[in-house]
């Protein structure tokens, strides 16, 4: 026949410069071994490129014709004389074949990243709290690159972008956006990786229904967020992501969404704590007040209770210390005369004694010097017993003082508290009062004389 169908894997495409027809190979490869059976070359004349371009743009689901796809193409068979070899030339492509190829492909592909549980694995991560820094996988001044920074700049948090620029279409995207994810993974650590890019055709979607960048994003510790542009199509990339958003301006809103919840999240537990915080002084400072009132009811019946016991006591403690001092002093006076009796006694023995030991061994200087200075030992030892004996009983006699002075009544009334008496008798109970007696109450400065009219029995 003049025309064949012929189907085939694109290989080797390639459009030269100044010459206006497009070269490739078909190529047959084995269904399992992945290695090529046969080859054959062929060429898209300049007259047919057109009409044929304008086909697969027109397709409900259009694609571009690249390597690495089998398509299906209308042919005529040509023998290159010059060279000896057969060639074919292309006359028209069925798009819908090689988009059944491609869907075909793309299904192997999930159904593979299914069985090895990676579809998943990627929305299992923990998304950071605090998302600021982030690895950004797109074309530098790209229309993506400027709408995702304008976004996270409109926003005034810190975030810290590290851009990888890669190709986002063609041949080059595999290589490049499997190094980024590598880089953002282990030299450059990041919380979150996006994966972004501008409008385009469904054909250039093409590029991320690839495998080897699926289990990239699969296999990143950090979680990755695709956003491809396009409003139908989902490719392989989106599924396995741990989220896939439609363009990069929503990927900088979702990103700003989180540390907005973060803040909320912050002040709602603020505002949690104060308000604990002041529910439990409140409670405490009530808690206090009360048990403040109740000690002092407390503290007030006690020296009431025990105003005669502690009158007693005083007159007890004051007399008991008068009869010590008095023996102190006693003690003392007899020291002393004793003292000023046998100390001149004492002394002119020893200087007889001395006298006489002198004139008995004459010039024997060595052993009146040491007499001499036993002496002089002697009274300073004398000196300081009687120092430290004066001030022990000095002390004795201070702390005594003291004593007095905290168990005088005088000072418990100084502190507020007040004494009410009846013909002399201190009162302890209200009910030993009846109306008309008449009653004298003692501050700690001046008193006053009064009636009774009423009688509380709420005594607190």
């Amino acid at each position: 026949p003049e025309y064949i169908w012929v189907c085939g894997e694109v290989q080797d495409l390639r459009r030269r410069t100044g010459k206006p027809h497009i070269y490739f190979k078909f190529v047959q490869k084995h269904p399992e071994l992945d290695e090529v059976i046969a080859q054959i070359k062929a060429i898209i004349f300049e007259e047919v490129k057109d009409k044929i371009f304008s086909r697969l743009k027109q397709a409900d689901s259009q694609f571009e014709l690249k390597n690495n796809i089998e398509i299906k193409a209308l042919c005529k068979v040509d023998f290159y004389s010059k060279r000896g070899e057969l060639r074919l030339f292309v006359f028209d492509i069925d798009p819908f074949y090689t988009l059944g190829k491609l869907a075909q492909a793309r299904n192997r592909i999930i159904e593979s990243l299914k069985k090895r549980g990676l579809l998943e694995k990627n929305k299992r991560l923990k998304f950071p709290l605090l998302p600021l820094k982030i690895g950004l996988i797109t074309s530098f001044d790209s229309a993506a690159f400027h709408d995702f920074i304008n976004e996270l700049k409109m926003s005034n948090y810190g975030f810290k972008v590290f851009l990888y620029n890669s190709y986002m279409q063609g041949k080059f995207v595999e290589d490049n956006v499997i190094r980024a994810i590598d880089l953002f993974n282990q030299e450059f650590p990041v919380d979150v990786i996006v994966i972004t890019r501008g409008g385009g055709s469904t054909a250039d979607l093409g590029w991320f229904d690839n495998e080897k960048i699926a289990e990239r994003i699969a296999n990143s510790s950090v979680p990755v967020i695709s956003a491809l542009g396009h409003q139908i199509n989902i490719t392989v990339c989106d599924l396995v992501a741990y989220t896939s958003l439609k363009t990069p301006t929503k990927v900088a809103q979702f990103l700003v969404e989180k540390i907005d919840d973060f803040n909320q999240e912050i002040e709602y537990l603020y505002d949690q704590i104060l308000d604990k915080t002041n529910f439990y002084l409140e409670k405490e400072k009530k808690d206090l007040e009360t048990k403040v009132r109740k000690f002092d009811a407390l503290v007030s019946r006690f020296f009431l209770d025990h105003h005669t016991q502690l009158a007693e006591a005083e007159e007890k403690s004051l007399s008991s210390t008068r009869y010590l001092l008095e023996q102190k002093k006693t003690k003392l006076r007899e020291f002393v005369k004793l003292l000023e009796i046998y100390l001149p006694h004492y002394f002119s023995s020893q200087y007889l004694q001395l006298e006489r030991l002198s004139k008995k061994y004459g010039d024997t200087f060595y052993f009146l010097e040491a007499k001499k200075e036993e002496l002089v030992q002697f009274g300073k030892f004398l000196s300081i017993h009687l120092d430290n004996f004066f001030k022990r009983n000095y002390d004795l006699i201070t702390s005594l003082q003291g004593k007095i002075r905290l168990l005088d009544p005088r000072n418990v009334l100084k502190r507020g508290y007040s004494i009410t008496f009846k013909e002399e008798k201190a009162i302890k109970d209200a009910f030993t009062l009846k109306k008309g007696d008449k009653v004298r109450t003692v501050f700690f400065r001046g008193g006053i004389k009064a009636e009774v009219e009423e009688i509380d029995e709420e005594g607190d």
